[in-house]
């Protein structure tokens, strides 16, 4: 697995005022900030497909219980696409919705009040900042092109497996 690690030359500290310092640390938390937001909307998208694929699997489970007859084509259908329904519900849930490791704004106090942090110079703390706030956003934007692969793949197979059935289905009616 390939981690990005940002290193701060000494050199360029000298050329980091106190205004320059503050405009950058805007705009890491910018970055950051836009990682969460895209976090909780693609935890909506799985959430709302959740329900839809959960809903949907048991609708057709009831309609496979409400059939007389369980020995023909729309049947194997009900049941298969309750099935796969189902397990995609249970990818998403577990890809997508439990609790993970995400980062978020701020420092918490026992990190900015250690005796080796205070020592420094205010640009290399802020630096030091900087570093925290990149390894952030890498944090989230993994988590978040994870998240988005789940729910994409998760989406197409749910659209392709009615379509394959209803293939399959055509092929059998033409070769008789």
């Amino acid at each position: 697995m390939k981690t990005n690690t940002v290193t701060v030359k000494l050199k360029s500290l000298n050329l980091l005022t106190p205004e320059k310092t503050d405009f950058l640390q805007n705009c890491f938390e910018s970055v950051l900030n836009h990682t969460i937001s895209a976090r909780e909307s693609l935890h909506n998208k799985a959430g709302f497909l959740f329900a839809l694929f959960g809903g949907l699997s048991a609708f057709l489970f009831g309609k496979w219980l409400d059939m007389k007859d369980h020995n023909n084509w729309m049947s194997v259908f009900l049941i298969i696409q309750t099935i796969w329904l189902s397990v995609l519900s249970a990818i998403i849930a577990w890809k997508c919705m439990l609790p993970s490791e995400y980062a978020v704004t701020g420092a918490e106090p026992k990190n900015m009040t250690s005796d080796a942090f205070l020592s420094q110079e205010l640009q290399k703390m802020k630096c030091g900042y900087f570093i925290l706030l990149q390894n952030r956003i890498d944090t989230n934007r993994k988590f978040n092109d994870k998240s988005a692969k789940v729910i994409v793949v998760s989406a197409i197979v749910a659209i392709t497996v009615p379509i394959v059935f209803w293939l399959i289905r055509l092929l059998f009616l033409i070769g008789g």
